[in-house]
């Protein structure tokens, strides 16, 4: 039983940790990259394994306003969106913008 117990525990060590996606969603009509509040679940995506995704919802315009970081950033709507710095700078994966 122990063995097995093992097993199981060495192979879940092996399983990646999945990334947190966020869908921007600009419920407060504030462009505010950094206001959790336009984020879906509410939260701004940061750190590691955090992902932000836009899928259309909201404005096509984002405000960075402090800095952050995201593993990723993706879109998936056909609508070309402008990430502005506002006093912040957003920093994916090993890229800045």
């Amino acid at each position: 039983m122990k063995l097995y117990v093992y097993t199981v525990l060495a192979f879940l060590a092996l399983i990646p940790l999945s990334v947190s996606a966020s869908e921007w969603t600009n419920s407060t009509l504030d462009n505010n990259w950094n206001n959790l509040s336009n984020w879906n679940p509410p939260g701004v995506p940061s750190g590691p394994g955090s992902s932000a995704l836009f899928n259309g919802l909201g404005t096509p315009t984002v405000n960075i306003t402090s800095d952050d970081s995201v593993d990723s950033v993706s879109l998936n709507s056909g609508i070309g969106y402008t990430i502005n710095s506002a006093g912040g700078t957003l920093t994916m994966g090993t890229s800045t913008a």
